[in-house]
């Protein structure tokens, strides 16, 4: 009986180590974070709070924020255009449907935290360099060419001076931009009411963590592709972050456990529950991360937030 008791207990101690080169419940290989699946996410919440998260956006005194990111996909890019052209196109889209707005766009001069992310999007397929003007026809597909940093930076900046023109306020940040399109949104709140349109999760995480009660209105939309006829869905950040603990306990929560208990604990117990309902073998990827692997993961979050 002694002897049973000492092996479960060297079990359990194993357990503080991933058994694995790397974490496999946070990478798809030693090199590539999992791709989060963030509209699941996102759906989870929504469930969560039942009806109190679609809002009604008020028809006056309105100030947008478009995220860059989701405004580059609206656009088709027609072929002989000129990259005025291209900009002149996305500025009448921005003035027309949300008047004088504030956008903010990454910035790609530097590698950030979300490299990893734009590589798997372009599937590794980006385009050559192009040194181009205004004036110049279009070389390429917006397909290939955005996916080269140069050529997305260069354009980002000739289109930031357009919307400029036409009183637009833009932003570039150093690198991932959603920290500062949040503090950007929450800035523009303490003013007056506020709509976000962007198609990020993350954005909506960050705003029920910052945004305040105090402030005026402040909503969070996804802007509905052209061949999707289904209406956007409207968060009310009001009443998301009333009812919304801001992820304190995430990764406890996740694997339905007491806030006590530690990830290590969770991994061993959720190991004899697998063994015990299943005749084939354990997949490392299926248990929780180690506690030290959650650290470290924590710490490349808190890095993400903070750019």
């Amino acid at each position: 009986m002694g002897r049973e008791k000492e092996t479960s207990e060297e079990l359990e101690s194993a357990f503080k180590y991933e058994l694995c080169s790397y974490p496999p419940a946070l990478f798809d290989s030693s090199i590539h974070l999992r791709e989060a699946n963030k509209p699941v996410f996102a759906a989870a919440i929504c469930n969560l709070l039942g009806h109190d998260v679609p809002g009604n956006v008020p028809n006056d005194g309105i100030q947008y924020v478009l995220d860059s990111g989701a405004l580059l996909q609206r656009i088709p890019w027609s072929h002989g255009s000129t990259y005025r052209d291209i900009c002149h196109q996305y500025t009448d889209y921005v003035t027309k449907k949300y008047g004088d707005a504030i956008v903010v766009f990454d910035g790609y001069e530097s590698t950030n935290t979300k490299d990893i992310a734009h590589l798997r999007r372009s599937k590794g397929n980006a385009g050559i360099t192009v040194t181009f003007t205004a004036d110049m026809t279009l070389t390429m597909k917006k397909e290939p060419f955005l996916p080269n940093r140069k050529n997305k930076q260069r354009f980002l900046f000739m289109l930031s001076e357009d919307l400029q023109k036409k009183k637009c306020e833009t932003h570039h940040a150093l690198g991932d931009a959603d920290l500062l399109i949040g503090k950007k949104v929450v800035q523009s709140a303490n003013v007056t009411n506020t709509v976000l349109v962007g198609d990020d999760t993350d954005l909506l995480v960050l705003l029920c963590y910052h945004a305040s009660l105090e402030a005026h209105d402040l909503f969070f939309c996804h802007e509905p592709k052209k061949k999707n006829m289904k209406k956007p869905r409207i968060w009310n950040i009001k009443a998301t972050k009333k009812m919304l603990d801001a992820g304190e306990k995430a990764l406890v929560i996740m694997y339905n456990r007491k806030s006590t208990d530690t990830l290590d604990t969770l991994r061993y117990q959720r190991y004899w529950e697998k063994m015990a309902s299943s005749s084939s073998h354990v997949q490392p990827q299926t248990l929780p991360p180690t506690s030290e692997a959650a650290k470290y993961h924590s710490l490349r979050v808190y890095l993400q937030v903070q750019e």
